[in-house]
């Protein structure tokens, strides 16, 4: 295996991880709104019931002292009730943002592998700006980073075909979420450029691209980012990203193919530890049915077995078992029809497989039996933790190692300072004695 970084799996790396912390922030952010929100207007509901006086006009009235107090809280809840419509509205066009840099990273790495799609460039450089370059490939880059900025500004749609051609492959074809995309990067186009507001445009690049619309999505209607859709956009270019990396990269690098594939399946395997069993469900889809070649029958195996496991802690033991049974396991080692046995709940099975493989195994080790999910119900068993015991002569522990973060956002309260005429009476009393 290349110990350099890979520049294609590090693209995909970096964009995964930028969606990630978009995501959580949002979550982490709306819910602190929701508080402030909620603080606040319990604060004017108090002030209301008690600051306020009804006269004649039975409308309520408020003393000139308190109207600064009432001004701040009104504007407060103001701020905060439209904060609700416009972080997620940021949200979105930040995540297109970090989908359209990662599109540049990708072009960039096919320019890099393809270098004579530049003889294509029609880019001018002028005399007088050779002197403000230091060789060759300061000029060479020069030219790269023009191609992609010329490339990025125009549509979604326009990146894919380009490369299409330039690589002559597929790469929207049986692409179920493409109608998907393109309406939430169009719909990101509206709240960047018209506040919201459906435009003709906006129905037009919709209808060519069978995106289903609601019927009152009428010229001038304001869109907003519901919750749900929010999470939809995320999958979608989740998904995007990483079918769209490996397909490419097979493309480039068949003789790198034992990383892709290794890549591929820990991404798969993080998406089922951290319970995202919908988009873990169709990346393994994606590896085990629509990418044809792997490294080796092993790697498959693996995710044949996350495949099925992602079914299973899902809820769904029954397809869970049928992607298992569809499968001829009899060639495999016996790490492979452990995992097997387990998706099928076979315990005795299970633990005779266990004490064969004993510390042998290349896939299965002690770390896996702790933190491999494929054990998430198994390592409850007594016997299983006893199967354990005897193979690695040392306690099987079911509590997880987490980070543990104890913080309390409170703000401690004044200490009250004593009444100076105490003070006084002390001082005065003091002053008495003989």
């Amino acid at each position: 295996m290349n110990k350099k970084i890979n520049s294609i799996e590090e693209n995909l790396k970096n964009f995964i991880k930028n969606i990630d912390s978009l995501q959580t922030s949002l979550h982490l952010t709306m819910k602190l709104l929701l508080v402030s929100h909620k603080v606040n207007y319990n604060k004017l509901v108090d002030f209301l019931k008690n600051k306020t006086k009804k006269r004649n006009s039975k409308k309520p009235t408020i003393k000139c002292g308190d109207i600064p107090y009432y001004e701040k809280l009104t504007r407060e809840i103001d701020i905060t009730e439209t904060s609700f419509k416009v972080v997620p509205r940021s949200t979105l066009i930040s995540l297109i943002s970090q989908f359209d840099a990662f599109m540049g990273s990708i072009i960039k790495i096919v320019l890099l592998r393809y270098p004579e799609i530049l003889n294509e460039c029609e880019s001018n450089i002028t005399y007088s700006s050779l002197s403000d370059f230091k060789n060759v490939n300061e000029i060479k880059n020069y030219i790269i980073e023009k191609k992609i900025a010329s490339i990025l500004r125009e549509n979604h749609t326009y990146h894919f075909e380009w490369l299409e051609e330039k690589l002559k492959i597929p790469l929207r074809d049986g692409l179920s979420i493409w109608p998907t995309f393109i309406e939430l990067t169009e719909r990101r186009n509206l709240f960047t450029h018209c506040g919201g507001e459906i435009s003709s445009q906006y129905i037009t690049v919709c209808k060519k691209n069978n995106v289903p619309l609601d019927k009152k999505y009428k010229l001038g209607y304001e869109l907003e980012v519901p919750p749900q859709y929010l999470d939809s956009a995320y999958k979608c270019l989740y998904e995007l990203g990483v079918k769209l990396t490996h397909v490419i990269w097979r493309k480039l690098k068949l003789d790198d193919l034992d990383t892709a594939d290794e890549s591929l399946n820990n991404i798969c395997y993080n998406l089922i530890n951290r319970k995202s069993y919908s988009l873990a469900d169709i990346l393994l889809e994606f590896a085990t049915n629509t990418l044809k070649k792997h490294t080796n029958k092993s790697i498959l195996n693996c995710l044949i077995i996350n495949k099925a496991l992602s079914k299973k802690l899902n809820g769904n033991k029954k397809e869970a078992h049928k992607i298992i049974n569809n499968e001829d396991w009899s060639a495999s080692s016996n790490d492979f029809k452990l995992g097997k046995e387990v998706i099928l709940d076979n315990n005795e099975k299970v633990f005779l497989l266990m004490k064969k493989i004993g510390k042998t195994s290349k896939f299965v080790d002690k770390a896996s039996y702790r933190n491999w999910p494929l054990f998430r119900e198994m390592k409850k068993n007594k016997k299983f933790q006893k199967t354990f015991k005897g193979i690695y002569k040392e306690e099987y522990e079911l509590k997880e190692n987490r980070l543990e973060y104890n913080i309390k956002l409170t703000v401690k309260p004044k200490k009250k300072k004593k009444p100076a005429t105490k003070k006084v009476v002390k001082k005065i009393r003091k002053k008495k004695k003989p």
